[in-house]
């Protein structure tokens, strides 16, 4: 809590740090504030959408705020980022899921295994 605290007096005076609203809101989601965490990491995300890091948070808070569906698009802008696409096609299969798109799913699914596959070969 005494680094939460920190951060927030520095906030204070950088109101426009995107890395500072990423790094609360990735405290208040370890912390399973996900309502809060959703706030600060929104606000990462809208003053930087191209940070790889506030991409992949912000999918995963939507994800956790069951937001599937713009959990989605955002965990697809995290794979145009060329990040591990491992962990994040799992999610995106299981966002597909659960929103009950099962074709999508098993598509992403085979798309997964067919990397997997591509890697090993290499």
């Amino acid at each position: 809590m005494e680094k939460l605290k920190t951060i927030l007096e520095r906030l204070i005076m950088q109101p426009t740090n995107y890395r500072m609203f990423n790094d609360i809101g990735v405290i208040l989601y370890q912390l399973r504030d996900y309502e809060n965490s959703y706030r600060f990491i929104n606000r990462a995300y809208e003053l930087d959408k191209t940070n790889k890091t506030i991409l992949y948070n912000y999918a995963s808070i939507l994800y956790e705020c069951s937001k599937f569906k713009e959990a989605v698009e955002i965990y697809k802008e995290c794979l145009n980022t060329n990040q591990s696409s491992t962990e994040i096609m799992q999610s995106i299969i299981d966002c597909y899921y659960i929103l009950g798109k099962y074709e999508l799913a098993t598509k992403a699914l085979y798309d997964l295994e067919k990397a997997k596959v591509g890697e090993q070969n290499v």
